[in-house]
């Protein structure tokens, strides 16, 4: 193997790769990333841990091609450290990978490739979706997923696609459940049986980010594989078993109490009152409501406390019977997620009673984006 290479290229494709490796790989080899130089002038990078793929390409000056495989990690902080600009040349010399950039040379051990695994083939395409579109929804919902391992159904996104219904992302941790519309899908065919996707969302959130600049990126599945492709870029995953919880069901349908508070105010007020906001994991503040204000309190009189109004417009549905919410508590970093995952001037906060879950969503825009919330409960 022997090829010259820019320097970003080859750092961006190394990086794609590496999202596939494992922290704790189950044979030494699965920590290497594999480099396949085509005469033809194409350089692709690539690692696999049984559960993950990844492989990505991009255009080098091949003088003779080749496969190596070298340590991942490593390999990864030497192309981001090389200088910015500068081209790199890489060469298979005995049993070392030589990459000279400028100044610098670093020498790596090369691994056995012989007992390094097939990687998995893409999966059969079913649609596509522009990449833009699918990381902001993705970044929408995957804040929320679970991230206890012991539930591992819960740390999954499932994206819902077909039977009549706009193509859906939705994430939960017990605590919270978003749900977004993802714009955009073009499926392959048209079909009116449903397609239920339950994708790990760390592996989905890191996917995506790559993935956003591309124009349309195809998701293929096959026997519980499910593929994202791209610009040369190539990731896979296993389907994670299981299912996570209908959010039909768990919305409420009527509301007692409705506010409507401006987006940015409230943003920058629980991070304020979250310096103060300190009991155990679940930094209350809690939201008083009257007519046209809200009040947020947090901390404890005991150590420090903090306030702050916001102007709001607050109305109640529901006619007798059911009584009004006059205050409700919230996790201060649950409500901050979900202000910023709604993306709007405007939040709408819709309460059944205090300690039942709210809906939140922007006005006029609940068929797009709704976070359900679960109250805290103060003992």
């Amino acid at each position: 193997m022997k090829l010259r290479i820019d320097q970003a290229a080859l750092a961006r494709v190394v990086t794609r790769a590496s999202r596939a490796l494992s922290s704790r790989p189950a044979v030494p080899v699965l920590a290497g990333i594999k480099l396949d130089a085509d005469p033809e002038g194409r350089l692709t990078a690539a690692a696999f841990d049984y559960e993950v793929s990844a492989t990505a390409a991009t255009a080098a000056d091949v003088a003779e091609g080749g496969q190596v495989l070298v340590s991942g990690r490593l390999l990864a902080d030497i192309t981001a450290s090389l200088p910015k600009g500068s081209e790199v040349d890489i060469a298979v010399e005995g049993g070392h990978l030589v990459l000279a950039a400028q100044a610098a040379r670093f020498t790596l051990h090369t691994m056995p490739l012989e007992e390094y695994p097939a990687l998995p083939a893409p999966a059969q395409d079913i649609g596509t979706v522009p990449g833009a579109a699918f990381a902001e929804t993705v970044g929408r919902v995957a804040p929320s997923a679970c991230r206890d391992l012991t539930v591992p159904h819960l740390t999954g996104i499932k994206i819902s696609l077909g039977g009549g219904e706009p193509a859906r992302l939705q994430a939960t941790d017990r605590y919270r459940l978003p749900v977004a519309v993802l714009p955009g899908w073009q499926p392959v065919l048209d079909s009116s049986d449903p397609v239920s996707l339950l994708v790990p969302a760390a592996t989905l959130a890191d996917a995506s980010k790559d993935l956003a600049g591309a124009e349309a990126v195809h998701i293929g599945v096959r026997d519980g594989l499910v593929s994202l492709t791209a610009d040369g870029y190539t990731l896979t995953t296993r389907l994670l078993e299981g299912d996570l919880p209908d959010f039909k069901k768990l919305f409420p349908a009527a509301f007692t109490t409705v506010a409507t508070l401006p987006a940015t105010p409230l943003a920058a007020a629980l991070k304020r009152l979250s310096l103060v906001a300190v009991s155990g994991q679940t930094r209350p503040v809690k939201i008083t409501l009257k007519d046209t204000t809200a009040t947020l309190h947090a901390g404890a009189a005991d150590a420090a406390t903090g306030t702050e109004q916001l102007e709001a417009d607050v109305h109640h549905p529901t006619e007798g019977g059911a009584e009004p919410v006059g205050s409700v508590v919230f996790n201060a970093a649950f409500l901050s997620e979900a202000v910023r995952a709604i993306g709007a001037d405007q939040v709408q906060i819709n309460l059944v009673t205090s300690t039942k879950p709210a809906l939140l969503h922007a006005p006029g825009h609940a068929d797009t984006y709704q976070h359900l919330l679960m109250p805290v409960r103060l003992t």
